[in-house]
């Protein structure tokens, strides 16, 4: 299972590498407001995100807001803030669904 993970990330990391990203514009919140709460750039986040490894790997406590199987969900300290990041493999891009303060602490 860890490996799966492991391997999922991996590729998200190369697409994300060739540009083959994307933020989800959602109608619930604003990935540019959260960005700019958290103190990064569009591509500062992209660079947090190609830092990641499984160690900041969290199961999803929503899994049913997006059941993809290609999908990863991680916590990591930012800039001193607790951040929710969840990518989905979408479409043959690595699609950015969160990004933004960890409101469950």
């Amino acid at each position: 299972m860890i490996g799966e993970k492991v391997k999922l990330l991996s590729l998200m990391k190369t697409k994300i590498c060739k540009k083959e990203r994307e933020f989800k514009v959602r109608n619930d919140r604003d990935y540019l407001i959260d960005l700019l709460e958290i103190g990064l750039s569009v591509e500062e986040a992209w660079q947090q995100i190609l830092e990641l490894n499984i160690n900041f790997y969290i199961n999803d406590s929503k899994p049913s807001y997006h059941k993809s199987p290609n999908s990863l969900t991680f916590k990591k300290n930012i800039n001193g803030i607790n951040v929710y990041i969840k990518l989905v493999l979408e479409d043959e891009k690595v699609v950015c669904w969160s990004f933004h303060k960890d409101e469950r602490g």
